[in-house]
């Protein structure tokens, strides 16, 4: 028996094992290897000093700006 391993996007996922698990044939054996969820910490940003966007008077006027230059 071979073993091949697939690194399958989840638009192509469902197709491909709906192919696999319908070939009826018992030299196949289909094992999932699910990717595992990571797990993130939480970043106190109060303790950076970040003036990236204090310029910014209105926020909702500004991004709607500079989605308009999109068009």
């Amino acid at each position: 028996m071979h073993t091949i391993k697939l690194n399958v996007g989840d638009s192509a996922y469902a197709h491909l094992m709906f192919l696999l698990k319908n070939l009826n044939t018992s030299e196949i054996q289909v094992v999932e290897d699910r990717a595992e969820e990571k797990e993130y910490s939480f970043i106190d940003m109060s303790a950076y000093k970040i003036e990236a966007f204090q310029a910014i008077q209105d926020p909702l006027k500004w991004q709607q700006e500079i989605r308009a230059e999109w068009n």
